[in-house]
């Protein structure tokens, strides 16, 4: 299981054995440092992919959980008439739509019951076109 934790500035991927959780096998990896060693070893071009989408995921399940906090107990009217609130949800449909379109493409056609293409699509909106949201849809 791969869960993600901060330290100051740096990010931090912690893997940990499902059957096992405080076994050996868990092991703190610096994405960076580990780069850096993978590049060190010519094999960035093999696993670049699998790392990417990994970390894209992981933005992609937090960007979806701090949404669920986000819109807990409030409702549609305060979604329309707050703009702090509206525009943190926003963010967070860009951090997806971004973290989405930056997915190995062999990943995305593995997992074909997502419609990839709306995901970033709604990002595109927000970002490019946010004078003509429909709050309705989102």
């Amino acid at each position: 299981m791969l869960r993600q934790a901060a330290d100051g500035d740096r990010t931090y991927h912690q893997i940990h054995h499902p059957a096992q959780p405080d076994s050996a096998l868990e092991k703190t990896v610096d994405p960076a440092a580990a780069l850096r060693s993978l590049c060190a070893l010519g094999l960035v071009q093999a696993v670049w992919c699998r790392l990417t989408t990994a970390s894209d995921l992981l933005d992609m399940v937090g960007a979806m959980r701090a949404i669920g906090e986000f819109v807990q107990d409030r409702t549609y009217e305060s979604y329309q008439t707050d703009l702090f609130f509206r525009s943190a949800v926003e963010r967070q449909l860009e951090i997806l739509g971004e973290a989405a379109n930056r997915l190995n493409p062999k990943f995305q056609a593995a997992h074909s019951e997502v419609d990839w293409s709306n995901v970033v699509g709604l990002r595109n909106v927000i970002i490019h076109q946010y004078d003509e949201i429909d709050y309705e849809e989102i």
